[in-house]
């Protein structure tokens, strides 16, 4: 979660991820342990695609090393 914030209900998910990116600027995404793409703020991202892959290693390194990472 970020920041401990949400549930694992979608529309909180969702939810939230509006917040920081409004509140922010941010460009929000969740995947799972597998780079799946759970929610992102940009609504022309498509849920249920691989996102990790070899033109965002970012994703890689959060989700080999377990710690989050931006590029």
């Amino acid at each position: 979660m970020l920041s401990g914030e949400g549930s694992s209900n979608q529309i909180d998910l969702h939810s939230t991820i509006q917040l920081y990116a409004a509140r922010d600027g941010a460009y929000v995404v969740v995947v799972d342990v597998a780079g799946v793409l759970v929610a992102s703020s940009d609504p022309n991202d498509i849920v249920g695609q691989p996102f990790a892959n070899p033109n965002r290693p970012e994703f890689g390194i959060a989700l080999t090393e377990g710690e989050p990472n931006s590029g």
